[in-house]
């Protein structure tokens, strides 16, 4: 079985924007594989614009969307979308290097991408 960081490579590689990202920063804090700046910058930027392009891509489809809710249901749903981006705060916590870190100590988790 490839040890759970190979897998984060191998979806990185691949094209999964979270994945590039979790690898980024695996190289930045040397959680799982080789602590290396480059590297970490790399996946990183890959990770960057191709989160860029997922945000056009996103943001077209729920434009067009827009028009096929209700306004009070689409209402519900933004306080439900604002609470949701709260409560992960990805850019202020440790989580995302944490869950690397946990997912490196076991050798029976399984990927789901």
């Amino acid at each position: 079985m490839n040890h759970p960081i190979e897998s984060y490579l191998q979806a990185a590689e691949e094209g999964f924007i979270s994945a590039q990202y979790l690898v980024g920063l695996a190289h930045l804090e040397g959680s799982g594989m080789e602590k290396n700046g480059r590297s970490a910058y790399y996946w990183l930027r890959i990770a960057e614009e191709n989160s860029h392009e997922l945000r056009q891509r996103t943001r077209a489809l729920t434009e067009e969307l827009k028009s096929k809710i209700r306004a009070e249901e689409l209402e519900t749903l933004e306080r439900n979308v604002k609470a949701a981006v709260e409560h992960n705060q990805l850019g202020t916590t440790k989580r995302t290097v944490e869950f690397i870190k946990r997912s490196t100590a076991s050798a029976s988790l399984r990927i789901a991408m």
